[in-house]
């Protein structure tokens, strides 16, 4: 992993960026176009932090690691996060979540770097939404748990992408003809 050192810190993890192979070790085989789109490209690499010493935290660390990948890797939307890959020996101690990269940050970041105006911000809003929409729509729904301003990246097309599933849940026994009050979410816009 090449990188300049950690560029965040949440709760499980620490997120770097890197390279997923080090220019020093390309095998010569690959084809020099690929080569150049590999060693250009960055990733966001999440390294999973835990108390590898407990046992039962161990287990319960790696149930909800299980359980963040298999949700990411059944999601393909513009506005949620894609899953590269994954690395995980837990006899060692390691378990990494590969993502990429969004140099613009998350959208707090992003809004705070500029004078954004009332159209971006409500485009940036609308792309949210559509996340949101896309996760409660599969079936069974998914909820994610920890939707904050730094859960949400800005790609580079400066779409708004939802990140961070190590809270998401899937809502069993559904019924999409059948909806409780509370799971409405109504967006009241100033001045309409």
């Amino acid at each position: 992993m090449a990188g300049n050192g950690p560029r965040a810190k949440g709760g499980q993890g620490t997120v770097f960026v890197g390279t997923l192979i080090p220019p020093e070790e390309v095998p010569s085989w690959i084809p020099e176009q690929l080569l150049k789109e590999l060693l250009v490209a960055n990733y966001a690499i999440k390294k999973l932090e835990w108390d590898r010493e407990d046992a039962e935290e161990s287990a319960k660390f790696f149930k909800a690691f299980v359980n963040e990948l298999s949700l990411m890797a059944e999601l393909s939307h513009l506005n949620i996060v894609k899953l590269i890959g994954f690395v995980e020996d837990m006899e060692n101690g390691d378990a990494w979540i590969v993502l990429p990269w969004e140099a613009n940050g998350n959208v707090r970041e992003f809004l705070q770097s500029g004078e954004w105006d009332i159209p971006e911000r409500v485009s940036l809003i609308e792309d949210v939404v559509r996340g949101v929409e896309y996760l409660h729509t599969r079936q069974p729904p998914i909820c994610h748990g920890d939707l904050k301003s730094l859960n949400i990246l800005i790609n580079s097309s400066y779409h708004a992408v939802i990140t961070d599933f190590g809270s998401a849940r899937r809502k069993p026994n559904a019924d999409t003809e059948e909806h409780n009050a509370s799971d409405v979410v109504k967006l009241t816009w100033a001045g309409a």
